[in-house]
């Protein structure tokens, strides 16, 4: 989604996005390692702590721009770039996470809720930077 400069959450600007967060209705980082959340292979794709939304495809660009925007935050100084690298290595995602950013994912979650509650201002940043 970051990389396609917000392909797949077209239905859904930051704004919404950000008024979703103050109502305390996001999407749950995870730090285990699978494809499609907690339980790895086919588990569930987007786990959010808040009933799924009957709109399947705005709930699908809802989680879309709220990871996208959590990407942006985690990667000021191009940390997340360098964290990807360092998975695309085979390195653990939980143990990589915690070297690059000091904190785990949970915290570095909840530092991020606590700027968009403090801020509306959007945490984009330009991708012809990012090195991906």
């Amino acid at each position: 989604m970051y990389a396609s400069n917000g392909g797949g959450a077209d239905l859904v600007n930051e704004k919404a996005a950000i008024s979703y967060l103050k109502e305390n209705k996001h999407i749950e980082p995870i730090d285990v390692g699978g494809l499609f959340g907690k339980g790895g292979v086919w588990g569930e794709r987007w786990p959010t702590n808040y009933p799924r939304l009957k709109d399947g495809a705005f709930q699908q660009h809802m989680n879309y721009r709220q990871s996208e925007m959590f990407y942006a935050f985690l990667n000021k100084g191009y940390k997340a770039t360098s964290l990807l690298r360092n998975l695309e290595k085979g390195n653990n995602f939980k143990e990589s996470f915690k070297n690059f950013f000091g904190k785990t994912t949970y915290e570095m979650w909840s530092e991020y809720i606590s700027e968009q509650a403090l801020t509306s201002q959007s945490t984009r940043t330009s991708l012809r930077y990012a090195g991906i």
